[in-house]
């Protein structure tokens, strides 16, 4: 007789998942859900909007995240 496989919670996206909502950009991300608002608003991260519903692609959320090397071009 098989045993039964009680599914796992889903926290966090996995990487192949490319397009997040606000909810699942903030698991990701480490942050509250408000401040992936501001970041939306004040246009830091760029978002698709399907009706309602705002679209984060998971590659512009890493490019935000990735850490600024203070190199600046001139």
């Amino acid at each position: 007789m098989p045993t039964k496989r009680t599914p796992e919670p889903a926290t966090m996206p996995g990487p192949e998942v490319q397009i997040l909502n606000v909810k699942e950009a903030a698991a990701v991300a480490r942050l509250h859900r408000n401040t992936i608002r501001k970041l939306i608003k004040s246009k830091e991260l760029p978002v698709k909007r399907s009706g309602r519903k705002i679209l984060i692609r998971r590659v512009d959320l890493d490019r935000y995240l990735e850490p600024d090397d203070g190199e600046g071009g001139s």
